[in-house]
């Protein structure tokens, strides 16, 4: 998040009272930090926006539209951004809040449900009256056959390979929102430590590395479980037309880096 502290411009009479203004919006700055670092947006915000009633900074406003963000207030956190960049005109991360506040208007424009139209007045909506259903013939069954005997050995692995490949994309997605995070703090903390910026960088750099590999091999993953159910499906109409069956075995030997995967069979 953004401190933005500057020196008072105010005269000797009101020294007191603006210092103890800047101790009590300092304290809350402090407090609205830890519940930020929580995930306890809604707290954050109440005590970011009463240190800003206490001493109107810039900053703040960021803050506030952080949390604003976070929460999935929209259009709030656009108006934030918007008078975050009213009032700190020269700020250093100005490219940065304007595309955020695009996002921001866009992710607002795509949660806005249709407005329904109202009637005239003196008008009324009359219903047509409802078509009469068409007829619908169930399809006589069809007994199993067993050409369908190579999709069903195939299935298990099919499901199972699937499998890991949606994991692997959930676990590449939460590392990507993760690294996106870490490089959001590090954008709104400008005047972090040294030591804090470059472990978030790091850590930051090993979440994005992490994130591609494991989207790519999920990928990897579910194209090979689509490629298996293909097979099995060109397997089995091969085999109806040519009354003969397949039978497939499947074999996994480990190896220093994972598994080798290996199949034969008579088809």
């Amino acid at each position: 998040m953004i401190p933005a502290w500057g020196t008072p411009a105010w005269g000797a009479p009101r020294r007191v009272a603006v210092d103890s203004a800047e101790t009590q919006a300092r304290q809350l700055f402090r407090q609205a930090e830890v519940h930020f670092g929580l995930r306890e947006f809604d707290r954050a915000l109440e005590l970011y926006s009463e240190a800003y009633r206490l001493k109107p900074l810039p900053g703040f406003l960021f803050n506030i539209a952080q949390c604003h963000r976070f929460s999935e207030r929209h259009e709030d956190a656009a108006f934030s951004y918007r008078m975050y960049l009213q009032r700190a005109p020269e700020a250093g991360n100005r490219a940065e809040v304007e595309d955020l506040v695009r996002q921001m208007e866009a992710a607002a424009q795509r949660k806005t449900p249709d407005e329904p139209v109202a009637p005239r007045p003196g008008t009324e909506f009359v219903l047509p009256p409802p078509a009469p259903a068409p007829a619908v013939t169930a399809p006589a069954p069809v007994a199993p056959s067993s050409s369908d005997e190579p999709r069903s050995q195939l299935s298990p692995w099919v499901w199972g390979v699937g499998g890991v490949g949606v994991a692997l994309l959930a676990t590449g997605l939460v590392t990507g929102q993760m690294a996106s995070d870490r490089s959001e703090r590090l954008l709104a903390n400008p005047d972090a430590p040294d030591s804090e910026q470059d472990d978030l960088r790091e850590s930051g750099r090993a979440l994005v590395v992490t994130s591609v590999a494991t989207l790519s091999v999920g990928a990897a993953a579910l194209l090979g479980a689509g490629a298996l159910w293909f097979w099995g499906g060109s397997r089995s109409a091969e085999g109806s037309q040519s009354g003969t069956r397949s039978h497939i075995a499947w074999t996994a030997t480990p190896i220093p880096s994972g598994f080798s995967m290996a199949w034969a069979g008579a088809f």
